[in-house]
């Protein structure tokens, strides 16, 4: 330690910097092993592990073990931090495709073109300078357990030989820790993307999002001929298994028939295109779900419907001035959910009784503690057997999400309506509502007492439940008489400042909540004003719960007493 008589104003910046340094850490700072200083880190935030480098030699390692924990290769700039001594400690790598510029398009005026050339040239600069030491150090990566990669070289025509040298030369060095390897790259690139690696001997978790450049008449075939070879070499390995497909007509059944039995497996994550129940065969996947019934943990299930995802919102625009503020601008809301390829209505519930009345919807997983559902969204109001078929998990579930199905308050109290001394796990909660109403929030606390992580997505709020009948009623005569437009905007106020006092009166008995988040999707959603007033009302009757709409309590409640002026 420097001497006391020393003065300090005479010192060089650096040099104060040391003396600082030591006179903090030297004394206070107790000599503790690495791996109990990583186990206290654990408890912390991430912003608060990076502050700790200046304290010992241990929090040092770290912390700069968190700063440099994730790397980025494309998209803007390759990570300017990358180099020598920072590659050994990267843990998550991360491939982006698609340069934020294409074609260079003809500007009407001289100064416009010479500024946009200058940029394209400076960003071209940058972007090979900082490629080219991504290449020199990748041999150096030698931590790296997770790998996400999205390539695709007709997006990124320019720089995707480049990025393809990184992985080629960084194979070798993270292949055999690799623990991690997500992959958002069409079919016919991942052979050149993986250049012959098949296997690799950590590899615990794999997800793709499977896509096809080049339209073909059997896609399935050219999954299995990519795909079921890595997946099958790594049946021993595998923990987590993640299949999408949004934009192909991929069935995934038949993939699932060919793959081995996997011993370890215990997350399952499927989504695809649903056609229909007559065109669907789920042979392949009702076998493979029959044979992990007993071992998986956490269990996705998305039937996505074609029509759904190609068409696009039918939107009904009214321009009227608002209630609350003439100056504003026009009111423009929409009508959401109205496809321009909707089926007949016969049809889909034809649809939804026999989607459920299958084998897969008939098997049980004894041991499921996460359960992600998504069936056809038009067929679960119109099938009997969407909550018995919730029922037959629940006892054993800590995690339970299911937003294509459209809860009202009395099918929340039958799927929740089990016999007196049963209790529930369940700590994270994702449904889609009707209504929000304090008697529905009121009954989730008593069900679900150690609930924690709450989203709902709600369609509108209301004081009570008994008025969700005549709102939803005057709602739809809205969208066919447009004179009752400005009573549903006089209407709607009434009920926010109902719902907000009613909400403040609300007594929640020992209810540990802590995260809540509320998503509106119905056709005049609440102002930012007014979701704060909600947010405030809810922050007031839950005194534990510390994060509302991904804002802290301490926020919300600054920006109150900001707006009130006592600050």
């Amino acid at each position: 330690m420097a001497p006391t008589s020393l003065k300090l104003s005479t010192l060089h910046p650096k040099a104060l910097k040391r003396h600082r340094l030591s006179t903090v850490a030297s004394p206070s700072c107790a000599k503790l092993p690495y791996d109990i200083w990583l186990y206290i880190t654990s408890f912390l935030d991430c912003k608060t592990v990076r502050k700790l480098y200046s304290i010992n030699r241990e929090l040092f390692d770290i912390a700069m073990d968190e700063r440099y924990r994730e790397a980025c290769i494309g998209y803007h700039s390759t990570d300017p931090a990358m180099g020598p001594l920072s590659a050994p400690r990267i843990k998550h790598l991360l491939f982006q495709s698609g340069a934020p510029y294409g074609e260079k398009q003809t500007e009407r005026r001289l100064h416009q073109r010479v500024i946009k050339s200058i940029r394209f040239s400076i960003y071209e600069s940058n972007m090979e300078h900082n490629i080219s030491k991504a290449i020199k150090v990748a041999p150096k990566m030698t931590s790296v357990t997770a790998l996400s990669i999205w390539l695709d070289r007709i997006r990124d025509p320019w720089h995707y030989a480049s990025k393809r040298e990184i992985l080629r030369q960084g194979w070798p060095v993270f292949g055999p820790k690799l623990r991690t390897l997500v992959l958002h790259t069409p079919l016919e690139d991942i052979p050149d993307i993986l250049n012959g690696v098949t296997f690799f001997p950590q590899l615990e978790n794999f997800s793709i999002n499977i896509t096809i450049t080049f339209r073909t008449s059997d896609p399935t075939a050219l999954l299995c001929r990519t795909i079921l070879p890595l997946v099958n070499n790594h049946r021993t390995t595998l923990k987590a298994l993640s299949l999408e497909s949004w934009k192909e007509r991929i069935d995934l059944s038949l993939f699932l028939s060919q793959l081995s039995d996997m011993p370890n497996l215990l997350d399952i994550h499927l989504l695809q295109i649903f056609d229909g129940v007559e065109v669907m065969d789920t042979t392949g996947l009702c076998r493979f779900l029959s044979a992990h019934n007993s071992q998986l943990r956490h269990l996705g299930l998305h039937f996505m419907q074609r029509y759904a995802i190609e068409s696009s919102w039918k939107d009904w625009i009214v321009c009227t001035p608002a209630v609350r503020d003439i100056s504003k601008s026009p009111i423009t809301f929409y009508k959401h959910y109205i496809w321009r390829k909707t089926p007949p209505l016969h049809t889909i519930a034809h649809d939804a009784y026999n989607l459920f009345s299958q084998y897969i919807y008939q098997i049980h997983f004894p041991n499921l503690e996460s359960f992600d559902l998504g069936v056809p969204e038009l067929s679960c109001p119109y099938s009997p057997k969407t909550i018995p078929y919730l029922q037959k998990h629940l006892h054993n579930l800590t995690s339970l999400s299911v937003v294509t199905c459209s809860f009202t308050y009395e099918r929340i109290t039958l799927l929740l309506s089990q016999p007196k001394g049963v209790s529930y796990r369940i700590r994270k909660l994702h449904l889609y509502i009707e209504f929000l109403c304090p008697e529905l929030l009121l009954f989730l606390a008593k069900k679900l007492p150690n609930l924690v992580y709450l989203v709902l997505y709600c369609q509108d709020f209301s004081p009570h439940k008994d008025q969700q009948v005549e709102v939803a009623a005057r709602t739809t005569e809205v969208l066919l008489s447009l004179s009752l437009f400005f009573w549903l905007l006089e209407t709607s106020i009434d009920i926010f400042l109902k719902f907000c006092r009613v909400m403040q009166a609300t007594v929640f008995p020992g209810w540990n909540l802590y995260y809540f988040n509320i998503r509106f999707l119905a056709m005049l959603s609440p102002a930012e004003e007014e979701k704060r007033q909600i947010s405030k009302a809810i922050l007031t009757a839950l005194p534990n719960l510390e994060f509302i709409c991904d804002e802290s309590r301490e926020k919300i409640l600054d920006y109150e007493e900001k707006s009130e002026g006592k600050i």
